[in-house]
């Protein structure tokens, strides 16, 4: 098994000032800048960081709780981002739903280490095979043919985050029994894979527009899963997400599936509710709440 090397850069625990409006610049400027600023400020809770494993490199985000008690250990939550957030900026990844991670309200209400890494603009998340691509973009009515993609030569995305995962509960108070994943759109068929592939790791799972394999739910339909989806996304289409509860369910699992029906392509509604925090930090293994 590959050595994967990880290299953490410390938290900054400083504040940018609102500056006052300028001469000439209108409301809405004054406005734009000000959210900006605010922005900038909660990414400062997130220090960065760089897998690296096989000659490739994953840029990553990582916030810990606001304050460790010793001999406490904390839930992780993985994040996955979207098609269009990949990049080597380490900075794409970090939309206003992320950032709102690192409100004091949250922090406070939800104690928890918070990993966020940014795949390659030339990779997906657990996607490296065009049919799948072509399957999602479709409002099929049956499931499409999956084929599976050839084993890699250097680790992926996906195994180069659940080789820091192994590694960070080494190094960090992390639960172990208290480890959950959330993806939006290419990170929510992400949480499918991660699931495919670690299917006892995680606590719970919420994969949001996304897509996964109906055929591979019987390896871990035991996995509390949330899957949130807009009745109105032409990117991936909700048929998708139908097909996932469907085949959960008959492989004797207990999904919940929200279905918005205002709602395209957009993480944003149940990322900022907060009974979807409530219900994932109260998952944890062998003690799991199920919807029947």
């Amino acid at each position: 098994m590959r050595r994967i090397a990880i290299l953490l850069a410390a938290v900054v625990s400083m504040s940018t000032p609102i500056r006052a409006q300028e001469p000439g610049k209108t409301a809405l400027q004054a406005q734009e800048q000000a959210l900006a600023e605010a922005h900038a400020r909660l990414a400062l809770s997130f220090g960065s960081g760089m897998v690296q494993a096989g000659g490739r490199k994953l840029p990553f985000r990582f916030m810990p709780p606001e304050a460790v008690d010793a001999g406490r250990k904390y839930p992780l939550l993985i994040y996955l981002h979207g098609s269009g957030e990949r990049g080597t900026d380490n900075k794409q990844q970090m939309g206003a739903h992320v950032l709102n991670l690192a409100q004091p309200a949250w922090r406070e209400r939800y104690p928890a280490f918070v990993f966020v890494p940014q795949c390659p603009p030339d990779s997906w998340w657990g996607i490296p095979y065009r049919k799948i691509v072509e399957y999602t973009m479709k409002p099929h009515t049956a499931p499409a043919l999956f084929e599976p993609p050839a084993a890699p030569e250097r680790p992926g995305p996906l195994e180069m985050m659940l080789g820091w995962v192994a590694q960070a509960g080494q190094r960090y108070p992390i639960d172990r029994d208290r480890i959950y994943i959330v993806g939006f759109s290419m990170g929510g068929m992400g949480v499918y894979r991660a699931l495919e592939m670690q299917p006892d790791l995680f606590a719970a799972a919420i994969p949001i527009a996304g897509n996964g394999d109906p055929a591979k739910a019987s390896l871990y339909y035991r996995t509390p899963i949330r899957i949130f989806h807009g009745e109105q996304d032409r990117n991936v289409y909700p048929a998708a997400a139908r097909r996932m509860d469907v085949a959960l369910r008959a492989a004797g699992g207990h999904p919940k599936l929200s279905l918005f029906p205002d709602m395209g392509h957009d993480p944003a509604r149940a990322m900022s509710d907060e009974g979807t925090w409530d219900w994932l930090f109260a998952q944890k293994k062998r003690r799991s709440v199920v919807f029947r």
